[in-house]
């Protein structure tokens, strides 16, 4: 048996609603918008992208059934496990980082608080840290996205057409993606500026850093939904064979 996948609700993204309500801004869930799943990724598509991966889903559409090839890995081999070695990896790095442990945080608290501004350079170490975990991500999930998309090329000609829609969707949404997430210390930066305007005592660093470890969680959580999403279609091909 395959390793339990988490299931993903595409319509609530956790690290969306992690920021909103650390920021203040109320967050209306995508199911109860009027647009369609069509509308909005038009919206993030330029017209070359757009005939990119409309392209690939017209030779999905007309390719003809075929068998798979053989000496292809389960869905319990390669792919899965990977992907879950992946995953593990990513949140014990996150878990074992001291800048968002608190009680173990290296960031020290000001000396005087209930200061008009907080002291930045606390929060430095901790957006630092939380760069770097931004960029171990980008590398691990790249290669593991990438060595999904080829296992699920080499499995059916079924799996080898979604391997070529994420690879279209990548390279159409990655850039927008990117620089989506790259904005993400700075929404954190706001939240800790007015924590520690707010709160008199010295634990508002501490529960910052937890927030941002929280945030973190989310961001990777998000990060590996189109892995996610191939292995769940893998899974559900092998189980009909």
């Amino acid at each position: 048996m395959p390793p339990a996948l988490p299931r993903t609700d595409f319509n609530s993204s956790r690290l969306i609603r992690y920021l909103a309500q650390l920021n203040g801004v109320d967050v209306v869930d995508v199911a109860d918008s009027k647009q369609t799943f069509a509308g909005k990724l038009g919206l993030w598509l330029d017209w070359t992208d757009a005939i990119a991966v409309s392209a690939v889903l017209d030779s999905a559409a007309a390719a003809r059934p075929a068998s798979p090839r053989h000496g292809v890995p389960s869905a319990g081999d390669a792919p899965v496990e990977e992907a879950a070695r992946v995953r593990a990896a990513l949140v014990r790095a996150i878990h074992a980082d001291p800048a968002f442990t608190p009680g173990q945080s290296v960031v020290k608290p000001p000396l005087t608080t209930g200061a008009a501004v907080p002291d930045l350079a606390a929060f430095s170490i901790c957006r630092r840290a939380y760069e770097t975990h931004q960029r171990a991500m980008a590398a691990h999930i790249g290669t593991l996205r990438a060595n999904v998309r080829a296992a699920l090329a080499g499995f059916s000609p079924a799996m080898g057409r979604l391997a070529a829609l994420d690879a279209a969707m990548d390279n159409a949404l990655g850039a927008r993606e990117r620089q989506w997430l790259a904005t993400v210390p700075a929404l954190l930066e706001r939240h800790f500026r007015r924590a520690g305007q707010a709160q008199a005592s010295q634990d508002w660093l501490a529960s910052c850093c937890k927030d941002m470890r929280s945030v973190l969680l989310a961001e990777l959580e998000l990060r590996l939904q189109p892995v996610d999403g191939m292995i769940e279609a893998l899974c559900n091909d092998t189980s009909r064979r």
